[in-house]
């Protein structure tokens, strides 16, 4: 019997955005615990009728969950503690990714709700989701390597099943039926972009009068891709399955093969072991300086060290060096690095010119800004003189033939 606070504090607007009806459910799924709760003027009955607005038997039930009652039932505490562990965007996204045999239902459920339908009603799946729910994790960028040079087609037939293939991926992750495309042409690559419905969730408002009410909606989520037109190469940004689905999905109904993209070692940061030679601008068009702001490194006995300093200097410059000097000539490894390149655009004399900050993660990650196309093909000359990215095999053919 709990006479002290439990370990993981219990959140209010957890109770708040359960469906009514669910969480009286929840409440009497053990008579004893029903009676209990009668006995503290918790009526479970009353409390299942009440609007979703009414925090009245809400906030009570709350004060008695915290008040370390030593008649609180621990197996009611320990399940709405482990119920609201997995009420997340992340458990969310894994109930659904998990729940391939479509046991729960698939209306408009938010995160508390969807949670304790799968406590109730679906328990093995929701323990295989309990051991593993975390934070969501971020969204990642990934390019991939094209089998054949092949440009990007605009038909838009084409393009309305790839949104519907798409649109079938998400619901098969529990979001909404819907993806539009937008696709716009930045000279040396186009920019796509996927609108999508995020997860639904339920979320608190203040009406007109500011009377609190609640609404379980779906906000929409913006996926970005890239094709560079030269090199024939896709990029995409967003969780692993959406990464994947639109690179399978633009290869088989743009291309006609859902593997015409392949993830690829595209990028290497392995040049950086001779720091100084990597960092030079020797060669390098257009490019008056490149300083090394953050460098992350696995050394052999596989301890990672992330180096960065909060002011904006190149860590060569830094006590920080010695250290990076020291593993990468004992044979450690770059895991991912973040450079900054001073552009040779004409700036005034004395003043430094325009500066551009790339993060490099191989074996298929390349964060920048993308706005700007000359941008773009400056730091593509860098990655290929350096030796930071590998030229794709159709184009490594043509220059072989050109020669």
């Amino acid at each position: 019997m709990p006479s002290t606070a439990p370990k993981r504090a219990l959140r209010r607007e957890f109770l708040e955005r359960i469906r009514r009806d669910l969480l009286a459910r929840l409440l009497a799924a053990q008579p004893t615990h029903a009676l209990f709760l009668h006995a503290r003027k918790i009526p479970v009955d009353a409390l299942a009728a009440s609007a979703q607005d009414d925090y009245t038997l809400v906030y009570a039930l709350f004060a008695l969950l915290t008040s370390c009652d030593p008649a609180l039932p621990t197996d009611l505490l320990d399940a709405i503690l482990a119920i609201d562990a997995v009420a997340t965007p992340s458990g969310h996204e894994q109930l659904r990714r998990l729940d391939t045999a479509k046991t729960l239902p698939q209306e408009r459920l938010g995160d508390e709700s969807l949670a304790t339908v799968a406590w109730l009603d679906a328990r093995t799946l929701f323990d295989q989701v309990r051991t593993a729910a975390k934070a969501a994790p971020a969204a990642a960028y990934t390019e991939y390597e094209a089998a054949a040079r092949a440009p990007l087609t605009r038909e838009r037939a084409k393009w309305e099943a790839l949104e519907r293939w798409l649109s079938d991926r998400m619901v098969e992750r529990g979001r909404p039926a819907h993806c539009e495309s937008l696709v716009t042409d930045l000279g040396r690559e186009a920019r796509i972009e996927f609108i999508f419905g995020k997860l639904p969730g339920t979320h608190e408002l203040l009406d007109e009068s500011l009377t609190r009410t609640q609404k379980t909606q779906v906000f929409t989520q913006r996926l970005l891709a890239f094709f560079d037109h030269g090199s024939c190469r896709l990029g995409a940004q967003g969780f692993v399955f959406q990464r994947e689905a639109v690179r399978a999905g633009i290869g088989l109904h743009l291309f006609g093969d859902a593997n015409h993209f392949s993830a690829a070692a595209i990028y290497s940061l392995d040049g950086l072991r001779d720091l100084d030679a990597a960092l030079s601008v020797e060669g390098v068009p257009r490019v008056e300086a490149i300083e090394l702001r953050e460098i992350c490194l696995r050394r052999v006995d596989a301890h990672v060290t992330m180096h960065r300093v909060a002011e904006k200097v190149d860590l060569r410059t830094t006590s920080c060096e010695r250290d990076i000097r020291e593993v990468l000539a004992a044979g450690g490894a770059v895991e991912n690095a973040k450079l900054c390149l001073t552009l040779a655009d004409g700036a005034a004399p004395g003043k430094r010119g325009r500066t551009v900050t790339i993060e490099i993660e191989p074996p298929g990650k390349l964060q920048m800004a993308r706005g700007d196309d000359d941008v773009v093909e400056i730091v593509r000359e860098l990655l290929a003189v350096r030796g930071y990215m590998r030229l794709p095999e159709h184009a490594r053919s043509e220059a072989a033939v050109s020669t």
